[in-house]
Formats: structure tokens, sequence, C-alpha cells
């Protein structure tokens, strides 16, 4: 008899380590942020998603991702969209999946721009067997998280007293 696994989920999660004399300026990307979200208005889905556009900077965080994943994992990724989530403090992102937002898309990454240690967790739903577990990651400021775009998540409450900002990527499969 021979098993076969016909199930599996992936999920990276580390900090950006850009080589030496590159560097992905996150007050940059905040800004462009912070001026979708409160001079354009561009709301997304919600009232802390806004669409974001493209700048220099998250070109080359899409870029860094992408070229990490095939390098060191052997997963091929092209960019796809980006948009913001922005958590005011006492407040969570309630479950989402991105292919209800973008169903072209087949990873997604959610990176910490403007995010203090121990102030929020990331947190992945997905069902094991039948059984639904979770699995839970902290998210800082220049960590990233990448997982499959059809699974649920959400992000736990923002404990800090400041408002903290994330950049969502999402990608497919070329």
């Amino acid at each position: 008899m021979k098993k076969k696994v016909l199930s599996e989920i992936d999920l990276y999660a580390e900090e950006v380590k850009i080589p030496c004399g590159f560097k992905i300026d996150r007050k940059l990307i905040l800004s462009r942020i912070l001026y979708n979200c409160f001079i354009e208005r561009k709301s997304f889905d919600s009232r802390n998603t806004f669409e974001v556009t493209h700048s220099k900077e998250m070109g080359w965080f899409s870029e860094y991702i992408s070229e990490h994943m095939y390098l060191r994992h052997g997963l091929d990724l092209e960019h796809y969209k980006h948009y913001s989530l922005i958590l005011y403090p006492g407040e969570m992102r309630a479950i989402r999946n991105e292919h209800t937002l973008s169903p072209l898309s087949n990873y997604t990454a959610i990176y910490g721009v403007d995010v203090p240690k121990n102030s929020t967790e990331f947190i992945l739903n997905f069902k094991d067997k039948n059984k639904l577990k979770t699995h839970r990651e902290e998210i800082y400021d220049n960590k990233f998280v990448l997982f499959p775009s059809n699974e649920n998540y959400f992000l736990a409450k923002n404990t800090s007293s400041h408002l903290i900002c994330f950049l969502i990527c999402n990608y497919k499969r070329p």
C-alpha cells in the first residue's frame, strides 16, 4: 500500500535581510500608504484596507520576495497586487481570505512596515485531516509572512498605543 500526501500548507515567515548596498526604505512605503489612505482615500474593501499606488520601494520589496522565494525554496512567484492594512490601537482585523479580493493570486505576503514588536500576531486557520487548526506567528517591523492565498487568516488585536501598518502583496505562479 502506498501513502500519498494530498494536502500541504506552506507558510514562510522571516525578517527581510537585504544584501549590502540595497535598501528597502520602510518610511517611504509608510508615507505612500498613509497618503493613499488619508489624502486620496483609496478604500479597498473596508475602512482600514487601502489600495496602494506602486512605488520604487514597493517594487523592490516585491522583487525581493520573488527572488528570495525562488532561490531559497524553489517557489516561482510573480507579483500581482499591492494594498495596505492599517490597524488602530485596540483594533483587530477580521478573518479574511485573499481569493475574495484577488482571485488570481496564489500566495499572499504580509509585511510589517510600521509594527512594533509584541503589538499583534498573524493567525492562520487551516484544515488538517478535517480538523480545524490554528498557527500563530509574531509579525513586526521588517518581517514578512507568506502563505497560500486561499487560506483564512486574521491579525490579532493591536495592543500598542500606535497605529500599525502592513503592506500586503499578492503573488501568482507564472
